[in-house]
């Protein structure tokens, strides 16, 4: 219970780790810590089982009135107590993530029922083995080659992971979802892991006596079910869901409800409606950020878009932008550009910064005047004067990106920054000079560093400023040397 509670309720006190989660996708996230549970499972009840052979009680059970097998079926009834606790976790740290900032998704039932059922499968595995061997050390020894092969499945992207207790999902393959284009096969690992249970139960029940005219069809109408489980669970994400997958990614506008907030427009999945704010505080953000005199006007459309792994293979992971851009109201925006499926403000390098600090950057490079936009598979590297002002503004967009930007550079070596578009290989580069700069002025008081980079809308006439005179005009340090090799737009 410690090793479970103790990062949960650590967590409580830093509410970015909490924030911006997918519930559908921590109903099946939320399996891996109560493996924990699982293990105690089986290791308390192997113990219980063995006791009575180890300290000699089982000589006088024969005097007691119930058969032998009716008395291990009492015990294996106290499973459901690992079972109850194993649910109240999983829904408590459900219900944490749901009341967070930015929470989105729908619950999975059967992911969240797959707790209390694997939980109850190790604990019965438990007794099925202690009841065979009746040897301590054949139990601990048969728990780590358990253990080893649940962790081999956690890497191993086969069908045959799915025989496992739990299969944590993949954060790249196929990334963040809307619930319905999720498609795995949680129910059918439920009734697998069910009639798992069945068959372990009965099969300790037949060591301890069961008659065979009662335990044997039970047995076999088990294993059946198991087998059509386990061949219909390891099948993969149909054609139908994947075809749908690769339709959304081109034209999601079908699925997603659009929202006008003052001069911006902004499209999501409809589970993903709390993100639009986050959307919103960065293109805001951005605005305020980057000097009036250096940005072009206009409205900023944001759709929200798949990542580019769900595109059909001939699209070669391109968003179609232009096409995007021609929808309704989003016409007359300056540029429509694609928001994550995924956020995070933690600071701490995961993944899902990545995506912010992407989002901000695409975001801060529309609205800053001359900077290319970067066409299908290409990063376009930014250096000198128009490079520090899309970063400032992507870095200083809000407490997100900023904390984005610091993760980037905690998690990375050489001190270059690049971004690319939902995790596409489209995006920018930032050479170490203009991150050494951002980074500089971010570690200023904030209201010095906004007044600095204010003046730059009256200093710099033109954007064809180097790195040295732009930060000259803030009165800051020369940054480090640009590499020789680097290589600018």
């Amino acid at each position: 219970m410690a090793l479970i509670t103790i990062p949960w309720v650590l967590d409580l006190f830093n509410g970015s780790a909490t924030s911006f989660r997918v519930l559908s996708h921590e109903s099946a996230n939320i399996q891996l810590p109560l493996l924990v549970l699982a293990a105690a499972a089986y290791l308390v009840t192997h113990q219980a089982t063995i006791r009575p052979y180890r300290t000699g009680a089982i000589l006088s059970e024969g005097a007691m009135p119930l058969p032998h097998w009716a008395r291990s079926l009492a015990a294996g009834m106290g499973l459901l107590s690992f079972a109850v606790l194993g649910m109240l976790l999983a829904m408590a740290r459900l219900t944490m993530f749901s009341l967070s900032e930015g929470a989105a998704g729908s619950l999975a039932i059967f992911e969240v029922l797959t707790v209390p059922a694997f939980v109850v499968a190790a604990g019965a595995i438990g007794m099925l083995i202690g009841r065979a061997l009746r040897s301590a050390v054949a139990g601990i020894l048969l728990f780590a080659v358990l253990a080893g092969g649940v962790i081999a499945a956690f890497y191993t992207a086969s069908s045959a992971s799915w025989l496992s207790l739990m299969v944590p999902l993949d954060p790249l393959d196929p990334g963040v979802l809307p619930s319905s284009l999720i498609d795995r096969p949680a129910g059918w690992h439920l009734l697998w892991l069910a009639t798992l249970i069945v068959v372990v139960l009965v099969a300790a029940l037949l060591i301890d006596r069961l008659p065979a005219k009662v335990g044997a069809p039970v047995l076999a109408i088990a294993l059946a079910g198991a087998t059509v489980a386990g061949a219909m669970q390891s099948q993969g994400p149909s054609p139908s869901v994947l075809g749908e997958r690769a339709g959304v990614f081109l034209n999601p506008a079908d699925l997603q409800n659009c929202r006008t907030i003052g001069i911006d427009r902004f499209c999501s999945f409809p589970e993903f409606e709390s993100r639009i704010p986050a959307w919103k505080d960065v293109v805001d953000g951005v605005r305020s950020a980057v000097p009036t005199e250096l940005t072009a006007q206009g409205s900023i459309a944001v759709r929200q878009s798949l990542d580019a792994v769900n595109g059909p293979m001939d699209s070669q992971g391109s968003l179609p932008l232009a096409v995007w851009a021609r929808e309704g109201p989003l016409d007359e925006a300056l540029a429509t550009i694609p928001a994550p499926m995924s956020w995070a403000a933690t600071g701490d390098g995961r993944l899902e910064e990545h995506d912010v600090l992407s989002f901000a950057v695409d975001v801060s490079a529309t609205m800053v005047e001359g900077v290319p936009e970067p066409s299908d598979h290409t990063i376009v590297a930014l250096c000198d004067a128009p490079a520090f002002l899309v970063l400032w503004g992507a870095a200083r967009a809000d407490q997100s990106t900023e904390a984005a930007f610091g993760g980037f550079l905690g998690s990375s070596q050489g001190g270059a920054v690049w971004t690319t578009t939902v995790r596409s290989s489209a995006g920018y580069s930032f050479s170490p000079s203009e991150v050494d700069l951002v980074a500089q002025l971010l570690a200023q008081p904030r209201d010095v560093a906004d007044q600095a980079v204010a003046s730059l809308g009256e200093s710099l006439t033109n954007l064809d400023a180097d790195i040295m005179e732009v930060a000259h005009l803030l009165n800051m340090p020369a940054p480090v040397q640009r590499p020789e090799q680097w290589a600018c737009e």
